[in-house]
């Protein structure tokens, strides 16, 4: 029976220009995304898109669950789109902003252990 253990809350992450890993579920666990928030930090309107990708599997346009999404500067907006993702072990979340360092992305997940 897998036990569920409470919300846990992950640290901000600066999002690059890139593919940059926002989570991952580890060997053994499943995660649920409960919440995403997305922060502008910069001066100017910025974007982000975010990807689910299983094990073993790329980042690809196929695998955009929250497609271009623009923050205003000095605010956040929640990515709704990306609530409900379940994480299976080794699948993660992965985000491309538009300017490197300018969007932070914080996730609440509930973590189910096997």
């Amino acid at each position: 029976m897998a036990t569920r253990s409470p919300y846990v809350a992950l640290a901000g992450t600066y999002v690059g220009n890139t593919d940059t890993t926002l989570v991952t579920a580890g060997t053994g666990e499943r995660l649920t995304v409960t919440l995403v928030t997305a922060a502008n930090v910069g001066t100017v309107p910025e974007t982000i898109k975010v990807h689910r990708v299983e094990t073993g599997s790329a980042v690809g346009d196929e695998k955009i669950i929250q497609n271009t999404t623009s923050v205003a500067p000095g605010s956040s907006i929640i990515l709704d789109k990306v609530i409900g993702a379940i994480l299976q072990p080794g699948d993660f979340l992965s985000g491309i902003a538009s300017t490197s360092s300018k969007i932070t992305v914080q996730i609440m997940t509930s973590r189910y252990l096997a």
